[in-house]
């Protein structure tokens, strides 16, 4: 079931409750048809007994009863046949149970007539000539029958069509409410970083799909102003005429940290470095005690008097930077990164008048 579509695990899904729900639904309506028949069937012989024991307290005899799905009997105390309808004669309708059952109180039974026709039985003490008599009035079930067979038919034949019907329609919904996810999909899959900008479409609705929509939106956006920061990264490293980045860390140093994070920070460092310092750019990393201090060193003209220490700050720029691009947010997000790792950051001109040192330092 995992490898097949969505559209079709919610279509099974449905068709296997729509069949539960159906087959449920035919049964009750089974049962109810049956209960409804069989109490008409009751109603009818009650009054048919009435009838029959006025005829016996007057005749002593049922032989004038005439129906043609309709019988009577008329038993003594043992269960011997004392009278009955034609239909009737021969053994007697109750079996030894019912007989003393009904000996006490009205019965309602089911029985055989002619050997295997299904039938309905009331049988009721009466006494007639200072005797107890036992008096069975019975009609023809097999009306009943037929009605159940022939619903029972019906409902073999409807209830696959109907269920077929259901899940046909289930699908279409499926199909339907999932038709946002594929146009998501295909333009996901054609989207490239050489065209920044693409974007999901989003059905307008508050729905489940649409944020999803939205948040895959977020994570594109997020996605490309990290490539772009990337991207700005190395086109100053590619204009920086003084050479690529030298690097000195040992091996076996190593920072637990937020990875992303840190890059973001010593690349602002490095940036700073190209653009307004000399020379190569150098970064160093070394360790004292629970600590690891990066520094970014460059073999510029260093920092004016006094703006080392409030290089850091935001919107902070040397003078002969404030002509040029760059908000001066770099050196502040950088210290505000190393700060949420528990670290912190400086910078100051190099004693030998050659440059700056810029660092970072973090928990180890």
């Amino acid at each position: 079931m995992r490898r097949l579509p969505i559209r079709l695990r919610l279509t099974a899904a449905f068709a296997v409750a729509m069949a539960v729900v159906l087959a449920a639904t035919a049964v009750l309506l089974y049962l109810r048809l049956g209960a409804e028949l069989e109490k008409t069937i009751d109603d009818g012989l009650q009054i048919r007994a009435r009838d029959v024991t006025v005829l016996v307290d007057r005749t002593g005899s049922v032989t004038d009863v005439s129906s043609e799905t309709d019988f009577v009997q008329l038993l003594d105390p043992n269960g011997t046949v004392v009278d009955a309808t034609a239909q009737a004669r021969g053994t007697t309708l109750l079996t030894s149970a019912e007989l003393a059952r009904a000996a006490n109180g009205p019965i309602f039974a089911d029985g055989t007539i002619d050997g295997d026709d299904p039938a309905r039985l009331l049988a009721l003490p009466i006494t007639t000539d200072g005797r107890r008599m036992v008096v069975v009035v019975g009609t023809s079930a097999e009306g009943r029958a037929d009605a159940l067979e022939s619903l029972l038919g019906e409902l073999l034949v409807a209830a696959p069509i109907a269920l077929l019907l259901a899940s046909l329609l289930a699908y279409a919904l499926a199909a339907a409410a999932l038709s946002p996810v594929e146009s998501m999909r295909r333009r996901a899959a054609a989207i490239t970083g050489t065209e920044p900008g693409n974007r999901l479409p989003v059905p307008e609705t508050n729905d489940e799909i649409a944020r999803l929509g939205a948040t895959l939106n977020d994570m594109l956006e997020r996605l490309e102003l990290a490539l772009a920061r990337e991207r700005s990264f190395v086109a100053d490293a590619s204009l920086a005429s003084r050479g690529t980045i030298e690097v000195d860390a040992p091996p076996e140093l190593t920072l637990t940290a937020d990875a992303e994070r840190v890059e973001q920070a010593l690349g602002n460092l490095v940036e700073n470095a190209f653009v307004h310092g000399a020379g190569p750019v150098r970064i160093v990393a070394d360790a004292k005690n629970s600590l690891v201090e990066l520094h970014v060193l460059d073999e510029g003209p260093g920092f004016r008097d006094g703006f080392a220490e409030r290089a850091f700050d935001r919107f902070s720029r040397a003078d002969d930077a404030r002509s040029g691009a760059g908000a001066g947010l770099g050196l502040s997000i950088a210290r505000a990164i190393a700060r949420a790792h528990g670290g912190d950051s400086g910078a100051r001109s190099r004693p030998d008048g050659r440059g700056t040192d810029v660092w970072l330092v973090f928990p180890r």
